[in-house]
């Protein structure tokens, strides 16, 4: 008869825990091993993110440069746009003071009366040219002289002069006949010098 002992023996107890506390520590270190990934790829990617922040922020400050030079490119054509403007005014003002000057000389120039030359400087003013009598001399001297009693609108203007004096008040002061001289073929040479004002 043969008989079988089911009571373990200590030496299987003892290998079934040994077995329990293998299992339980691999059972750890699986855990552990998947704590340490999961922690090493949200490490990565949060790397990842600050990364993609950098180069964000990177791309912003190379934008931010790239647009504060244009900004300072178009400040310095703005600037040189500015003075080319001032420039142009100033050139606009000088002939358009020209033009009327000389609208009003010839508004103020009797019928017998012409020149050979007009000197302009600033606002000095010479008149040189020929007269049939000396009556249309004296007769120029008093219209210029009795310009700065005029108004634009009371003034002999001519059609085509009238945009040029427009709102313009223009007279001479300081005139002076420089010289007169009886010529053949009943021409008297002269010469006046004036000063210009300009009013607004």
């Amino acid at each position: 008869m043969i008989k079988i002992n089911f009571l373990t023996s200590p030496t299987y107890e003892g290998i079934v825990w040994f077995i329990k506390e293998v299992l339980v520590a691999v059972v750890a270190l699986i855990l552990v091993f998947v704590i340490m990934v999961y922690d090493q790829m949200s490490l990565q990617a949060t790397i990842e993110e600050n990364e993609r922040i950098i180069i964000e922020v990177e791309k912003k400050i190379k934008e931010h440069d790239r647009l504060k030079k244009e900004n300072s490119k178009l400040s310095s054509k703005l600037k040189s746009l500015k003075e080319q403007i001032s420039s142009l005014k100033k050139l606009y003002i000088g002939r358009t003071d020209t033009v009327e000057l000389l609208a009003k000389i010839q508004i103020n120039t009797p019928r017998d009366v012409w020149y050979d030359k007009i000197t302009i400087k600033k606002n000095f003013v010479e008149l040189s040219g020929f007269a049939v009598t000396p009556t249309d001399i004296a007769e120029l001297l008093t219209n210029v002289i009795q310009s700065k009693q005029e108004t634009i609108e009371g003034s002999k203007l001519e059609d085509e002069l009238e945009s040029a004096l427009d709102k313009r008040h223009i007279y001479f002061e300081k005139i002076q006949l420089k010289s007169i001289k009886r010529q053949k073929k009943h021409k008297n040479k002269f010469m006046i010098t004036m000063n210009t004002v300009i009013k607004e």
